[in-house]
């Protein structure tokens, strides 16, 4: 597996957009909780990042992110449905981290249905924080809040 941030040259590949947004719309039981449109937009804005992690030169999984100062919110986590329980997400997070500043506040919500993906968080440092009351759509569920500090 290989571990890599998005350049800039890279986001300008629209190919690569389309294989983002595929990977998380076969990620999710209703599809992307994003249009195609809407990763664009998000991988362009200066504040985000993202990262992709490849086998065999196939993007397997990825991970969205926001940065605001010392404070990161990932926006979006997905892996093809085919590598899940592989520790793909794990490997994705670990590679993620190795490039971050101590004391780097993280953020993300996750379903309080999405037991593995809370598992998988909490084995990575993350800790609930709070509650989100009908955050998610398609179903509408609460969102649990982690937080980690580098």
């Amino acid at each position: 597996m290989k571990f890599e941030a998005l350049t800039d040259a890279a986001k300008r590949q629209n190919t690569l957009i389309k294989k983002i947004y595929e990977v998380a719309d076969s990620a999710y039981d209703t599809g992307s909780p994003w249009k195609i449109q809407a990763f664009r937009s998000d991988i362009f804005r200066p504040e985000s990042q993202y990262f992709v992690i490849y086998q065999d030169q196939q993007i397997i999984g990825f991970l969205g992110t926001t940065v605001v100062l010392d404070q990161i919110d990932i926006t979006n986590v997905a892996v093809l449905p085919a590598k899940q329980n592989q520790h793909v997400g794990r490997k994705l997070f670990t590679e993620w981290f190795k490039t971050l500043d101590k004391g780097t506040q993280l953020f993300l919500e996750v379903r309080v249905s999405n037991l593995s993906a809370i598992k998988l968080y909490q084995s990575l440092g993350f800790v609930k924080v709070g509650q989100r009351k009908r955050y998610y759509r398609d179903p509408e569920e609460d969102a649990n809040l982690l937080k980690k500090i580098m």
